[in-house]
C-alpha cells in the first residue's frame, strides 16, 4: 500500500515541489505492524524501501494520555503500538515531534503549528 501511495501521490507531488501531508506513513507502519503485530524493525526497512526511501521532513505523532484500544485490539497490543511510535521518535529525534493531545482541540492545533514553525523555522 505504501508503494502505491508513494508512486501515485507522493513522488509526483514532490516533483512539483508541493508540500505533502499524510495522516499515515512509515511511523504508523512500524507502530502497527512492527510493534502491534510483533514483526519488529524489519518492517521499517521494508516500508522505507517501498517508498523508494522518500522520507518525511517532519513527523508529528499525536498522543493521548489514556488511549483506548480500537477495532478489537487488546490493551497489550495498544501498549505495543504506542511503544512503536515512541521508539520511532527516539530513533528519529530530528524530524519527529510527539505532541500530547489537549482536551481543547484549539490547544492541540496551536501545538502542531508551533512544531511546524520551529522545525521549518518559519518567520512572520
Amino acid at each position: 500500500m505504501l508503494n502505491i501511495i508513494a508512486e501515485r501521490e507522493v513522488h509526483p507531488a514532490l516533483a512539483y515541489n508541493y508540500v505533502v501531508l499524510a495522516d499515515r506513513f512509515i511511523p504508523s507502519t512500524l507502530a502497527y505492524q512492527g510493534y502491534g503485530s510483533r514483526l519488529g524493525w524489519k518492517v521499517l526497512d521494508l516500508a522505507e524501501y517501498a517508498v523508494d526511501f522518500v522520507l518525511p521532513d517532519l513527523v508529528i505523532i499525536l498522543m493521548k494520555d489514556n488511549p483506548q484500544p480500537q477495532n478489537g485490539d487488546s490493551p497489550e497490543k495498544m501498549r505495543a503500538i504506542l511503544k512503536g511510535y515512541r521508539e520511532y521518535a527516539y530513533m528519529h529525534p530530528y524530524h519527529t515531534k510527539i505532541i500530547k493531545v489537549a482536551e481543547d482541540p484549539l490547544v492541540t492545533h496551536q501545538k502542531i503549528v508551533k512544531a511546524i514553525e520551529e522545525h521549518f523555522q518559519f518567520q512572520e
